[in-house]
């Protein structure tokens, strides 16, 4: 199956604990199609009320797609979480 856009749902295979306590680390994915230009994804979140950033990292390139993450520390009870991504002309 070929995916058209960048994908992350929060379910288990995008989300490796979906019930971690306060100083877990998770793991977090984004799949982006292979014939998508991005060149850096970046994921934002807040920690004490303060925006923080952490970029990921290509984890798995498959021939229609590509495999991104990174490990995120959980240090709220709620941790709302949106991608960047970057190519080499535009950010969305």
């Amino acid at each position: 199956m070929k995916i058209l856009e960048p994908h992350h749902d929060g379910s288990q295979l995008y989300v490796s604990n979906s019930a971690p306590k306060i100083g877990d680390s998770i793991e977090i994915k984004v799949r982006v199609p292979a014939k998508d230009q991005c060149t850096r994804i970046f994921i934002r979140f807040f920690h004490d009320g303060e925006p923080r950033t952490l970029e990921m990292k290509i984890k798995k390139k498959f021939p229609h797609e590509i495999w991104w993450s990174a490990q995120l520390q959980i240090l709220n009870t709620i941790t709302h979480n949106r991608f960047q991504l970057v190519d080499l002309k535009s950010y969305r």
